[in-house]
């Protein structure tokens, strides 16, 4: 019972901190250097309150005054985030996932990453043929001007190092976009050019020998 109270006690204290920490820069002055460099504008400055008419009253700017205020928080957003990456958890996992060796990647938030990279998000055949009628007219305007027209698409990371994902993502499909961009591009008369395969054979070369050719903190390759 002792243990129960105890515990009772410690979560009203935890519950009290998480309240009213925050609110702490409640009385310190506003970082506005740090709003000008973090988020590209001048702070928000506190709107007029209306006491007799609270209906003319605009509580949004409220609200970002106070979140101006309290943007110290950030702090301990970026202390959370160390721990959960450290944990092997992602505080944001439709923007990035944490894979093996704390490796990140993108999540279904940009274009649905993943879900096309286990074919769980795939375009229909008609789908398909208006992508490639856009890149056929760009074709046909290339050629009437003499211009050499090359489709080239960039693999995604998980294409080149997919060993490095967690294991819950599951397995590439046989069939993603660019399996069908191979097959519906060269039967338009489009020069198309999918660097998987070179981009393997250089993980396969210059990766053994001075590391990976993708950064593992981020989306892109690097200078390999």
């Amino acid at each position: 019972m002792k243990t129960h109270k105890y515990l009772d006690k410690i979560l009203i204290i935890v519950f009290l901190l998480v309240i009213f920490i925050p609110n702490i820069g409640l009385i310190k002055k506003t970082n506005e250097q740090q709003i000008r460099l973090l988020l590209n504008r001048e702070p928000y400055a506190f709107p007029s309150i209306h006491i007799s008419e609270l209906e003319l009253t605009d509580f949004s700017e409220i609200e970002k005054w106070y979140a101006d205020k309290i943007l110290f928080i950030t702090e301990l957003s970026k202390l959370w985030s160390n721990v959960s990456y450290g944990l092997g958890i992602s505080i944001k996992p439709g923007q990035a996932i944490i894979g093996k060796n704390k490796w990140l990647f993108l999540g279904n938030d940009y274009a649905a990453t993943l879900d096309q990279y286990t074919g769980r998000n795939l375009p229909t055949d008609d789908e398909m043929l208006v992508m490639v009628g856009a890149f056929r007219h760009m074709n046909n305007i290339a050629q009437k001007y003499h211009i050499p027209f090359l489709v080239v698409v960039a693999p995604d990371k998980q294409d080149i190092y997919p060993e490095n994902l967690p294991n819950y993502i599951g397995g590439r499909s046989n069939k993603t976009r660019l399996d069908m961009l191979d097959k519906f591009m060269p039967s338009e008369g489009i020069d198309f050019l999918d660097l998987r395969d070179a981009e393997i054979i250089t993980k396969n070369i210059l990766g053994k020998k001075y590391g990976a050719i993708y950064l593992a903190g981020d989306s892109h390759w690097n200078f390999l």
